[in-house]
């Protein structure tokens, strides 16, 4: 890798990083449809799972008793861990660029169909019990497959009466035992290697100054700020998801 590329991934890793420091998620999507643009997607996904480990440690550690212990055990896990599951396999048998389309597009529906409530202050539509359980288990599959299932996670948490900070604190605890998960899943196909620990631990000092640029930008942001820029960045992660495959 030249040192432009390297610039570039980055770049590219620090604005992910901002991110997820201020939403709760965003960091592997972000990096994952940015970086696609220049790598390749089976070498980006084993350097940046790791770091974004390191940074959900660092929330959950700092913001451990925020964390919705029986909402998380009851309602998140049971849903999200079973599609986890079957996530990785299909990451390990077939080829997943027709699904990642059809997920970038149904991310843009779900992003704008919430944005145009909120920018038209007309009254925000309240999905039911058990769509938001099928959006929990499909935000698994899509863990499983591409380390990416934020988005739908988030659209199905939408109904809940989590402030910004809640809100966050459970989004990094799934992430931490989901992402440990698929980090041993590469180590078991061989993708998690020399290679892709070098370059994890060139990028791991980009997390400092994102996780405290995105503290700032966290304490500063309002709670309707805050939901429009999720979407926001949900709209803009399905765009490029769908462009990009």
């Amino acid at each position: 890798m030249s040192y432009i590329d390297f610039s570039i991934l980055s770049l590219i890793f620090l604005i992910a990083n901002i991110v997820e420091a201020v939403s709760g998620f965003g960091s592997v999507i972000i990096s994952v449809t940015l970086g696609s643009i220049f790598f390749d997607i089976n070498f980006l996904l084993p350097v940046i799972v790791p770091l974004n480990i390191i940074l959900s440690i660092y929330l959950v550690t700092k913001y451990f008793q925020y964390i919705d212990k029986i909402f998380l055990l009851k309602n998140i896990l049971p849903f999200m861990g079973s599609g986890l599951l079957i996530g990785i396999y299909i990451f390990n048998v077939l080829e997943g660029n027709l699904l990642k389309k059809i997920y970038g597009i149904v991310i843009i529906i779900l992003s704008s169909k919430e944005l145009y409530f909120y920018f038209t202050n007309k009254q925000n539509s309240i999905i039911s019990k058990s769509k938001s359980n099928l959006f929990i288990f499909l935000s698994g599959l899509m863990q499983g497959i591409y380390a990416s299932g934020g988005p739908l996670l988030v659209y199905g948490l939408s109904s809940m009466k989590f402030t910004k900070t809640v809100f966050r604190s459970n989004l990094s605890i799934i992430w931490l035992i989901s992402n440990s998960i698929l980090i041993i899943n590469y180590y078991n196909n061989g993708n998690f290697n020399y290679t892709s620990i070098k370059y994890t631990t060139m990028l791991a000092p980009i997390i400092i100054l994102g996780i405290f640029l995105g503290e700032k930008i966290h304490n500063k942001i309002n709670e309707v700020t805050f939901k429009k820029v999720v979407y926001i960045l949900l709209l803009i992660a399905g765009t490029f998801l769908t462009i990009r495959t």
